[in-house]
Order: structure tokens, then C-alpha cells, then sequence
């Protein structure tokens, strides 16, 4: 997990507890595994957290009150293999999350 405030420029390679004040702007990289970590600090809803923990298919936006949930799927093709990456972006009036793995 990789965090940066950036208010104060303040960075963390590791979540550390009490690092989040509502005042200050975020920018947050975590894979599936990590985000139980952030998901009451946050406030990430149950639907968008259980769908950051699996893969799929879909592509979706859903808009709540505390923030945007975006899900996308990219690709990459190496030695004519193709990997197909989820990522999913919370974006919020202080901080933008982006779950990949």
C-alpha cells in the first residue's frame, strides 16, 4: 500500500493507523488484499469492497454520497499472451483510491 497526503507531502509505504485526517487530500494505491485496512477509515460501502475482491468481467460506475466507484478492466499483450487487469477507483472530495493488484 502506498499513500501520499497531499497536504503536507507526507508518504507511507505501509498503512499506519490514524494516518487519515477528513481535512487533508489523499492519493491511495492498495491491492484487494489491503483494503480491509481502509474500508471503515474510508467509509467504502460492503458492494464495492466485496467486488474489489474478485474479478470480473464487468465494467461499472456507481455514485454514492461519499464518493464515485469506478471499475475497469484493462490489458496487456506480451510474447502474444494477453493479461487482463481490474481496477477499481474510488474518487471522493479528499482522496482517490485505485485497487489493483
Amino acid at each position: 500500500m502506498y499513500i501520499l497526503n497531499l497536504d503536507t507531502r507526507d508518504k507511507y509505504d505501509n498503512f499506519t493507523e490514524g494516518f487519515y485526517n477528513k481535512n487533508n487530500s489523499y492519493i491511495i494505491l492498495s491491492d484487494p488484499k489491503q483494503l480491509n485496512l481502509l474500508k471503515n477509515i474510508l467509509e467504502i460501502d460492503e458492494i464495492t469492497f466485496n467486488d474489489c475482491l474478485k474479478f470480473d468481467e464487468n465494467i461499472k460506475l456507481d455514485l454514492f454520497d461519499n464518493y464515485d466507484f469506478l471499475s475497469i478492466n484493462t490489458f496487456e499483450i506480451m510474447n502474444n499472451d494477453i493479461y487482463v487487469e481490474e481496477i477499481n477507483i474510488y474518487l471522493s472530495e479528499n482522496f482517490v483510491l485505485v485497487v489493483c493488484n
